[in-house]
């Protein structure tokens, strides 16, 4: 009875290793295909859609309304919230592997699936945010970005062809959807709201990005708990 107990813990920690592994290798895997589309000699960037229904729905672009109330302190706010992807979420798995490893299973299921499908959509459909799309209005600066060639001596910049989806507002869903079960507190989904507002404020993501990221996020849990369930059902025999 100790040796098969044994090996059942033995089977969930290999379990957990392996998923663990893999969305780490697949989210490797997105960030390389943003830097192999960014790294394109010649890029056929899309955005004219993009621009086309904000013209429609507000009569300009979103970011050229936060242009023209722009200011130091919004611009601090926006760039620590924009750079904190994906970390905190990182961080935030962690803890749900220590204490609700079914919401652990479903939510790296989930951010892996997100993942592969920006994979496909950044490679494919490469499309490039507000602040290229829009020469005329002034980028808003990046103070974290500032920060991180200065101390390193080299200049980091997001890649400008992965606006379509939003993946700071998929993952910033898929933290809220997950802390929301973990507490109870739907204050959560304060968190895509602010990240949503911050994406646009800096001229990152269009209006349909965030819609899009916030879709994602959710066909994405779907598919997270419908495996985790799987998983767990093997695991507990």
């Amino acid at each position: 009875m100790e040796v098969r107990g044994a090996m059942r813990t033995w089977s969930k920690e290999r379990a957990w290793l392996i998923l663990a592994v893999v969305s780490i290798l697949i989210y490797g895997g997105y960030e390389a295909a943003r830097a192999a589309v960014a790294s394109r000699t010649v890029v056929v960037a899309h955005y004219g859609s993009l621009v086309w229904v904000e013209e429609k729905l507000f009569g300009a672009p979103v970011y050229y309304y936060a242009s023209l109330h722009a200011n130091p302190v919004l611009d601090a706010m926006s760039s620590v919230i924009y750079s904190l992807h994906p970390a905190y979420f990182l961080a935030f798995l962690v803890y749900l592997a220590a204490r609700r490893q079914r919401d652990f299973a479903s939510a790296l299921i989930a951010f892996t699936a997100s993942s592969v499908a920006a994979i496909a959509v950044y490679s494919l459909y490469p499309t490039a945010p507000p602040w290229i799309a829009l020469p005329f209005v002034e980028r808003r600066p990046d103070y974290i970005v500032k920060a991180f060639s200065g101390l390193f001596g080299s200049h980091v910049d997001p890649n400008p062809y992965a606006a379509f989806p939003s993946m700071h507002v998929c993952v910033a869903t898929l933290f809220a959807v997950y802390l929301c079960r973990a507490t109870g507190r739907r204050l959560a989904y304060l968190w895509p709201l602010a990240m949503a507002l911050a994406t646009m404020y800096t001229g990152n993501h269009y209006l349909v990005d965030v819609l899009a990221g916030a879709a994602l996020a959710v066909a994405s849990v779907r598919i997270g708990d419908a495996a985790a369930e799987r998983i767990m059902a093997r695991l507990s025999l």
